[in-house]
């Protein structure tokens, strides 16, 4: 019983087309992550991420075919991120990736990285339509804030960034600026 249990817990936790973490085993240890990083006093990066005309495929080529392309696209993070980073499938199109102990640069060098390897492969059955990213990056860093912050407002920052990228043009990237607007 032990075991099956178990087995339903993770299945509970994943996204079965992807195999990353869905939103609920996301939230789960995203929060388990941010209070780790107020006690020990490292900082947490939240990167939301928003494919770029992901409606265009479906519509065009067909949601198998969809599929495979996310598929394609959680394997490329599995691969370009750090065991110990978060990955899930925030929703549809968008994914989301905390990692612990970065900056925003940091972060933003490893999405960039990303898209990179992105551009630089094509994905099957889809002709030359290229697959792009918007992201929005938020950082709580402990030593630099003496609250400590909820996983609800870095997901707010992170947000706001995200949608600041997508009206700034697709394919970008936007830190959250707390002190000014998200840039």
């Amino acid at each position: 019983h032990k075991n099956i249990q178990e087995e339903l817990e993770v299945k509970a936790a994943k996204d079965p087309l992807t195999r990353l973490y869905n939103r609920r085993g996301f939230l789960q240890l995203a929060q388990k992550e941010i209070k780790k990083a107020h006690t020990l006093k490292h900082s947490v990066t939240l990167i939301l991420i928003d494919l770029d005309d992901f409606k265009y495929i479906n519509d065009n080529f067909g949601h198998p075919i969809g599929d495979i392309v996310l598929s394609k696209i959680a394997k490329v993070f599995q691969r370009s991120l750090r065991s110990v980073d978060i990955i899930c499938r925030y929703g549809g199109d968008e994914f989301a990736v905390l990692i612990p102990e970065a900056n925003a640069i940091s972060a933003e060098k490893a999405i960039q990285r990303i898209q990179k390897t992105l551009e630089d492969n094509t994905l099957p059955n889809i002709g030359s339509h290229p697959i792009q990213f918007s992201a929005g990056i938020a950082t709580y860093d402990s030593k630099g804030d003496t609250l400590s912050i909820e996983l609800d407002t870095l997901i707010k920052w992170a947000d706001e960034a995200l949608y600041h990228a997508k009206r700034a043009g697709k394919n970008g990237i936007c830190i959250f600026n707390k002190n000014e607007t998200a840039h």
